[in-house]
């Protein structure tokens, strides 16, 4: 999705036209475990403009739909045109996907129990009195109360699109609640993603704990960028941005 067919989306189109599904997910950066992180799209708008990443797809199962919609019209500088409730067919989860062989079970499912699913989308406009040195015109942001590894499956994959980028910051596999490492090249995520047609070009790696960043869990990708105090109320944290070797 790029900003000038964002544009083109009038409220009502926005709120009741067909959703544009593998539109949002060409070019797209794909956050899971996110919560409600708007560090990471203010970082993209200010600081990785070249990479012209307008449209952002997280997942996260801990969020809470209420949650999400108190904070959707709260990214500084950016107003909320309009947004809806997706459907599970909008995302493709009315489909059944079976897991892999290699998944257990059990694991998979220990929080299933704490969460409900849910998706919305919504299209955010740069406010008149900021240029575009603070962001693009037009973001979106879909984000569904789903599973990442799920999420990346039901919606990349079965779709035959590689997000351009991926960020993996915080992501909780210890006590913070997620079932799988992120991190771990040889477990569920990593391997989905490589099950795909190509790997996304860029990688956001970050959390807290500034030293902790400065090696890319997964294979094949060269730093390019990093900045310490990444969250705005942690000064021990930082992120790191990295592309694909060959890219």
């Amino acid at each position: 999705m790029t900003v000038s067919e964002l544009l083109g989306f009038s409220i009502s189109k926005i709120e009741h036209g067909v959703f544009p599904l593998t539109s949002l997910l060409q070019e797209s950066l794909f956050y899971p475990a996110c919560d409600i992180d708007g560090e990471l799209i203010r970082y993209c708008n200010l600081h990785h403009s070249n990479l012209r990443i307008c449209s952002f797809v997280y997942a996260d199962y801990f969020t809470g739909e209420d949650r999400l919609v108190e904070n959707l019209d709260r990214f500084r500088g950016y107003h909320l045109v309009a947004h809806r409730q997706l459907a599970p067919c909008d995302v493709g989860a009315d489909k059944h996907i079976p897991l892999p062989d290699s998944i257990d079970r059990e694991e998979y499912l220990r929080y299933k129990g704490d969460w409900k699913p849910f998706a919305h989308w919504g299209v955010l406009e740069r406010d008149d009195e900021y240029d575009k040195s603070h962001g693009p015109d037009r973001f979106s942001l879909l984000f569904l109360g789903a599973e990442g590894v799920a999420a990346y499956s039901g919606l990349y994959l079965a779709n035959k699109i590689t997000p351009k980028a991926i960020a993996l910051i915080q992501p909780g596999h210890a006590f913070g609640g997620n079932w799988t490492n992120f991190f771990d090249w040889d477990a569920p995520l990593a391997r989905t993603v490589r099950g795909g047609n190509a790997m996304p070009e860029y990688f956001f790696l970050g959390g807290l704990g500034s030293q902790s960043y400065n090696n890319c869990p997964w294979p094949g990708y060269i730093i390019i960028d990093m900045v310490n105090h990444y969250y705005f109320r942690n000064i021990d944290s930082a992120l790191t941005v990295w592309r694909l070797d060959n890219a």
